[in-house]
């Protein structure tokens, strides 16, 4: 297995989990705030979908793409909004994902981004630390500090 098998298929993973926790969900249930902090099941997919365009075709490709989290309202890829729904939620999900696996196809895993100014939701540090601390091979993915 190659390191490029290796790194997309854990990335598939939990990208496969990821649907399978709002799969079998009510409405109800898959927008009821679980935390303390406000999150919901259906938030986090909506947040990981919008992680996967910020990370892969914004940062990654510099694609001119919309993304909900803005620096004035940093909890918007969390919130549902009254139009939502569960399938409309999964369905951007994966058009995200499918976006995220076109780019990195494409990509050499010693490819790096283009310099872009950084935010606070950017951070390499954030994304980088790897297992036990040490950066992973995707670090090769971002710029240095």
């Amino acid at each position: 297995m190659s390191e490029r098998d290796l790194l997309t298929g854990f990335l598939d993973w939990y990208r496969a989990v990821v649907e399978r926790k709002v799969a079998d969900l009510s409405v109800d249930d898959a927008t009821r705030v679980m935390t303390p902090t406000g999150l919901s099941p259906l938030g986090i997919v909506k947040h990981l979908g919008d992680v996967e365009r910020r990370w892969f075709c914004l940062r990654f490709a510099g694609e001119d793409v919309a993304i909900l989290r803005a620096d004035d309202d940093p909890d918007a890829d969390f919130r549902i909004e009254p139009d939502d729904t569960i399938a409309s939620v999964v369905d951007s999900y994966r058009a995200a994902v499918a976006d995220a696996r076109r780019i990195t196809e494409g990509a050499s895993l010693d490819d790096r981004p283009p310099p872009r100014p950084r935010h606070q939701w950017c951070d390499r540090t954030t994304f980088a630390a790897g297992i036990r601390g040490r950066p992973t091979r995707a670090s090769a993915w971002l710029p240095a500090p």
